[in-house]
């Protein structure tokens, strides 16, 4: 038998024939019906089954990140907390019951036909029941495994990309923080001893031409130091609004604040170096995603080989008082008649190669791109170590500030050496945030498994 519609061929082999009795006619009738209505109670248990399951999502208790006291553990803490990393999380929860779907194999399918009528007087009753189980050739099973594994493992990648990123965010908000509290300080000190200039120059019955702009551009400061406290102390807010809300209101701002402000300054160390064996995230999650890629090429694949359906069929017609009961087995598979799949293999080939060659270049790049952040790591952090001290530079600074207070420097010279000394603090606090980015991103690449030492001093 052929279906034109679905090109599927079937073919009915008979086995065997009987001629029952009127009592065995009535017995295999009900036999039938029997059958039939177990059929029935079974689907309904099923169906009842399968609408009871549910999706286990509990995920386990989230740790208080207000009983750690350190930087690193707080930053761990925080991390854990991301929305966006516990979205990945449960993409991947999802992604592992693909492995179990791709193990699956195909329910039987159960086909009962009746037909009734009459001929040259006669009635006629007919009953066809058949169980036809597929077989999936060609490595389909193998080949869907294969696409599951990948995008789980892809997935998995991602959630340690994730991690890294969200981790490196939070201990740069630290950093900020701490550098924004500093130039707020430094600021308002500035502005303690612009306003005792102020009341000296305006204690002054009289003033020379030369006061009167000292004591312009006095206000002046005072006015622009104002208004940078204020933009400072909003980013400062923000930033602290942002970490509590991370926390989930563990933490307070001010507990942030006292805890952070009193960690040290980072002790940078050049601990790396580079070789040509080292696999870095980025070039595992690309040749993750090749893999990934060529699995479903090999799905396509093996989707071009037809599914067999193969099963017994038992037959009971009865016509007046003859009747007659048929045994045998189907088979049937979907015939290659119009195509073989040949678009979808080809497609599927084209999106492996194109990516094949982009990764090549992106890897090459990456190894050119890393060799180029170890050499400006170093660069920076000599630099960086010939800086000389906050504590130094605070010092000079407040020996400055009294010296003008009582009118042994001139203003002028009072406003050059505050500009300069914010100017190097910027200097300084991006030079810092550079190394410390530098820092991260290379301690990710060539030693991720690694414990970071800077960690518990990173601020």
């Amino acid at each position: 038998m052929v279906d034109a519609k679905n090109l599927v061929l079937t073919y009915e082999i008979p086995m065997k024939y009987f001629i029952f009795s009127q009592t065995q006619k009535k017995s295999e009738s009900i036999f039938i019906l029997n059958l039939v209505k177990s059929l029935m109670i079974f689907l309904t248990f099923s169906f009842l089954a399968l609408s009871k399951e549910t999706l286990n999502t509990s995920s386990e208790s989230e740790p208080k990140c207000i009983e750690f006291k350190q930087i690193s553990q707080l930053a761990f803490c925080l991390s854990a907390k991301d929305p966006g990393l516990k979205e990945i999380g449960y993409e991947l929860e999802a992604a592992k019951f693909k492995l179990d779907i791709a193990t699956q194999w195909p329910n039987p399918e159960i086909n009962w036909q009746f037909g009734h009528g009459f001929f040259l007087g006669d009635e006629i009753w007919q009953n066809q029941v058949s169980l036809m189980q597929t077989f999936l050739i060609g490595g389909k099973n193998s080949a869907k495994h294969a696409v599951a594994l990948t995008e789980n493992q892809a997935l998995e990648l991602q959630k340690e990309l994730k991690k890294m990123e969200v981790l490196n965010q939070i201990l740069k908000s630290f950093i900020r923080l701490k550098a924004l509290s500093l130039e707020i300080n430094y600021t308002s000190e500035s502005i303690q001893t612009i306003t005792q200039a102020l009341k000296i120059y305006k204690s002054k019955p009289r003033l020379d031409p030369e006061q009167i702009t000292a004591l312009y551009l006095l206000e002046m400061s005072f006015h622009q130091n104002e208004s940078q406290v204020a933009i400072l102390s909003f980013e400062k807010k923000d930033l602290l609004a942002k970490l509590k809300a991370l926390s989930k209101k563990e933490i307070s701002e001010a507990q942030f604040e006292k805890l952070i402000l009193s960690a040290k300054d980072p002790q940078f160390k050049n601990q790396f170096k580079a070789s040509t064996e080292v696999i870095t995230l980025q070039k595992k999650i690309r040749q993750k995603e090749l893999e990934y890629r060529k699995a479903l090429y090999d799905f396509e694949i093996a989707n071009s080989w037809p599914d067999l359906k193969i099963g017994p069929m038992i037959n009971h017609q009865w016509q007046g008082s003859l009747e007659q009961v048929t045994y045998g087995f189907n088979f049937a598979f979907t015939f290659p008649l119009y195509n073989m799949n040949g678009a979808a293999r080809a497609n599927r080939r084209a999106l492996y190669e194109s990516y094949k060659n982009t990764k090549e270049v992106q890897d090459t790049q990456n190894e050119i791109e890393l060799e180029t952040r170890l050499h400006r790591y170093q660069d920076i952090l000599d630099k960086y170590q010939r800086l000389p001290s906050l504590s130094s530079v605070e010092s000079k600074v407040k020996n400055i500030n009294s010296l003008l207070k009582r009118g042994l420097i001139s203003v002028p010279s009072f406003m050059e050496v505050r500009r300069q000394t914010i100017d190097y603090i910027k200097s300084r606090q991006e030079m810092q945030q550079q190394l410390f980015d530098l820092y991260l991103s290379l301690k990710n690449d060539l030693a991720p498994d690694e414990k970071f030492e800077i960690w518990e001093n990173i601020l």
